[in-house]
């Protein structure tokens, strides 16, 4: 009996564990039939799986960027959401002994670093501005897994300071070394200490496949130069990983799927038909041999074969009916694979509802957040606390004392969103306000907007109206309806809380390039 059992489990692919082996715990541990096409990877550090695969992997996510039309919607959807029309904004916040923010200073400051936000002063070459800066590094870290920007001290320059984009490639990733007593170690081109704290960076004066094919020379550049960087997803990673990676293959197959499909609808257009003879007629050898039929066709008109000739027409349906269904399951996974929206990553809305859209922007928006957050903590704070010392070395910004500390408070203002259902949102943001949950701080920062300029404007407002003898009001007739008389109704509500979030529109903001 336990032989025909152990027969019958086998077939089915679910034989017994050998006596003095124990059974798998977990379903996904399990070797059978089942699972002998998974190819496991053997055990290796991330710098080992990373080092041997990084060059394929650079070059399918650049290819990819460049031809495929949702990889190229990708990385537009990062600058736009991450970054943002303005870039990522400064927002002084120095104060004085007593608490209160110092405007004054707060103010000239800004002023200084929106000036060096311009491209002249912001990239060494002069092509870039500080917001051109943050896009091309969010692009780069996507596309090829890491940004490298480098610190360039410059006392011509007017701040002293500024910023060179190097291409990855540049970090020389075949140059390793292993530690010594009085060495440190290197792995792919970035010299590390015993912890694994980056010492230097090991990077070519050139790029390595420039076109011009000049000799390069490999420098050594301090880590306190560089801004490596990149997202770590395990621990101990040295280098970056494309985020194409997960998506490759099934972007490549459904390029080929498609090519394959357009192709087949344009063999399908031609409506091809064959001229096949019978033999017993056009055949014999006793008839004069007849000639291969030629047609000409017309609208309305219906031609004749000779004798002993029929036509068989091929007629293939493509695209093929579950073409569509396919393409859009296919999207789906590398949505998912990319964490962004369907329906952002390739615009149809076909399928979607309020409910629905309202529950994937809402998530989507919580990693670009993510991402802002992870720009400013890795790259923006940095690069503010270097300016403004040279900034104060150079005498591009005078403060009462070159004390760097007690200048560099600050915080940032990424770009926001409008609500996804104007009129319920502002109302459940009045309510909020009112309760005492929230502030109209926070509800104006969340759109992008700084609620100090909103004050600033709606004063310059209060001023213009009085001038010209104008009352605004929330009321219909123009007049400020009396203290506790104010319209309750949703309209009214709406009216009142954009008047409160009012953004200038004259453009004028920390960090734009005009």
């Amino acid at each position: 009996m336990s032989r025909w059992i152990d027969r019958l489990l086998r077939k089915v692919g679910l034989a017994r564990a050998p006596r003095g082996r124990q059974a798998a715990a977990y379903s996904g541990a399990v070797s059978n039939r089942l699972t002998a096409d998974w190819i496991l990877t053997p055990f290796a550090s991330a710098d080992a799986e990373l080092r041997g695969d990084h060059r394929a992997l650079v070059r399918r996510a650049r290819e990819l960027a460049r031809n495929d039309g949702y990889a190229a919607r990708f990385l537009g959807l990062l600058e736009e959401n991450v970054v943002g029309p303005y870039g990522i904004r400064l927002q002084a916040q120095v104060k004085r002994p007593n608490g209160d923010l110092d405007l004054g200073i707060n103010a000239t400051i800004e002023a200084a670093w929106q000036e060096w936000c311009e491209p002249e002063n912001a990239s060494v070459d002069g092509r870039l501005s500080f917001r051109d800066i943050q896009a091309l590094a969010i692009r780069c870290v996507a596309r090829d897994g890491e940004a490298l920007i480098r610190e360039v001290v410059d006392p011509d320059r007017r701040f002293g300071y500024t910023l060179q984009v190097l291409d990855p490639d540049q970090l020389d990733i075949d140059y390793n070394r292993a530690p010594g007593q009085d060495q440190n170690e290197i792995r792919m081109g970035v010299e590390i200490d015993r912890f694994g704290r980056p010492i230097a960076y090991w990077l070519w004066d050139a790029h390595p496949y420039d076109y011009q094919g000049r000799r390069r020379e490999r420098i050594r550049v301090p880590a306190e130069e560089i801004y490596h960087l990149y997202l770590v997803e395990r621990p101990g990673q040295t280098r970056g990983v494309t985020w194409f990676a997960p998506v490759l293959m099934p972007a490549r197959l459904l390029a080929g799927y498609e090519q394959a499909e357009v192709v087949a609808a344009r063999i399908a257009a031609s409506k091809m038909a064959w001229f096949r003879p019978d033999p017993e007629v056009v055949g014999d050898p006793n008839k004069p041999a007849v000639e291969t039929p030629q047609i000409e066709t017309a609208d309305g008109t219906f031609g004749s074969l000779p004798a002993g000739w029929t036509i068989e027409t091929w007629n293939p349906e493509h695209p093929n009916t579950a073409f569509d269904s396919f393409v859009k399951a296919i999207l789906r996974k590398i949505s998912a694979g990319l964490d962004v929206s369907y329906a952002s990553l390739t615009g149809d809305l076909t399928q979607v509802n309020y409910s629905s859209i309202r529950a994937g922007l809402l998530a989507e928006r919580d990693v670009w957040r993510t991402l802002q957050g992870w720009m400013i903590d890795h790259f923006l704070r940095r690069v503010y606390r270097s300016w403004m010392r040279w900034a104060l070395t150079s005498g591009a910004l005078v403060l009462p004392s070159r004390n760097v500390s007690r200048w560099t408070e600050h915080r940032w203002q990424p770009r926001g969103w409008q609500w996804v259902d104007p009129l319920k949102d502002i109302q459940a943001a009045l309510a909020a306000v009112q309760g005492g949950l929230d502030s109209r701080t926070r509800i104006a920062a969340e759109q992008g907007r700084d609620f100090e300029e909103i004050l600033q404007d709606l004063a310059r407002e209060k001023q213009l109206t009085e001038e010209y003898g104008i009352a605004l009001g929330s009321g219909g007739g123009g007049q400020a309806a009396p203290a506790g008389q104010e319209d309750q109704t949703p309209a009214a509500a709406l009216n009142r809380l954009q008047v409160l979030l009012h953004a200038n529109g004259n453009g004028r903001r920390n960090g734009d390039a005009s």
